[in-house]
């Protein structure tokens, strides 16, 4: 649930395989009364939808490595999805883009194009090069995905998911260093804090404790929803 404009609520739902959300708001709010969890569904209870429900089904990730294209015309960009194209469920791609117009700002102040327009490709790629490690290790952990993560990021999104065995124990270091990668405010160096590394420690010997109880603020949020 995220507040946007003029006092309206977006209320997001996502699923895999034949457990979706369905295209109907009846429909779509009998599957947020499914889930574990009441809190969304308790929330648009109290709220009157404003539009009819929106689908995204083409959720794949999909990269081209144009940086990699020998003669590569000079003057030629690529950028944005036609570059690299996220499942639009982790709300990266614009983020990606947008951090792409930065460094064509910078190519074009400092004079590099038309010139140096592959160095300009290569500097795209690395700046999608973690979101890409986040979205498709996420989408790869998913029954109905098919492949192979590499042997590196395989271990990263192990201890990624160790992360967030503790955050939702109520670790809030965990908590905030694994939302700030996902997000992209944040380096993975975080995900390797001493204290992390200590915490999950003692959680596989000692145990991770209770969950975290429902924050107080939603509940608050709930009662005064309209």
């Amino acid at each position: 649930m995220l507040p946007v404009e003029h006092g309206h609520w977006l209320v997001l739902a996502s699923g895999m395989g034949e457990h979706r959300p369905p295209r109907d708001n009846a429909g779509f709010e009998a599957f947020l009364r499914d889930l574990p969890d009441r809190a969304v569904a308790d929330f648009i209870a109290r709220a009157t939808p404003c539009g009819d429900v929106a689908i995204h089904r083409q959720t794949g990730n999909r990269r081209t490595h144009c940086e990699n294209v020998r003669n590569w015309p000079e003057g030629l960009i690529v950028i944005g999805d036609a570059m690299v194209c996220f499942n639009p469920v982790f709300g990266q791609g614009v983020t990606v883009a947008a951090a792409e117009a930065v460094v064509l700002r910078d190519a074009l102040a400092a004079g590099r194009l038309p010139r140096q327009t592959r160095r300009v490709l290569k500097d795209f790629a690395r700046t999608a090069a973690l979101p890409w490690g986040v979205a498709v290790g996420q989408d790869l952990r998913q029954p109905s995905s098919e492949g192979r993560l590499p042997l590196t990021q395989a271990l990263l999104d192990r201890w990624a998911r160790e992360i967030s065995v503790m955050s939702v124990h109520g670790n809030t270091r965990a908590l905030e260093s694994l939302g700030a990668l996902y997000h992209l405010a944040g380096s993975p160096a975080a995900l390797l804090h001493p204290a992390l590394i200590g915490a999950a420690i003692r959680g596989r010997i000692l145990g991770y404790g209770p969950g975290a109880a429902r924050p107080a603020d939603l509940g608050a949020l709930l009662g005064r929803s309209s």
